[in-house]
């Protein structure tokens, strides 16, 4: 359950949208994110994403369909 929360908290979701999600209360989601925070030894949401992205926890976040911009021109300059 704490990799399918940390899931939701790197989508963004806040702890009472993600109670909703998955229909459980939102001490039980802060439960979950404080012990997702303690077993990864960070202090901030974002940093227990990062570092989950980092340890292959989760799966990096593909682009979407036809954002695929990029933002230099050929030779490396940008625009």
């Amino acid at each position: 359950r704490e990799r399918e929360i940390l899931g939701l908290l790197s989508t963004g979701l806040g702890n009472k949208e993600i109670g909703r999600r998955l229909h459980i209360t939102l001490q039980t989601v802060k439960n979950h994110v404080h012990r997702i925070l303690e077993k990864l030894r960070v202090h901030r949401r974002r940093d227990a994403v990062r570092l989950a992205y980092d340890l292959g926890l989760l799966a990096e976040p593909s682009e979407p369909p036809g954002r695929n911009v990029s933002l230099t021109r050929e030779g490396g300059s940008k625009d």
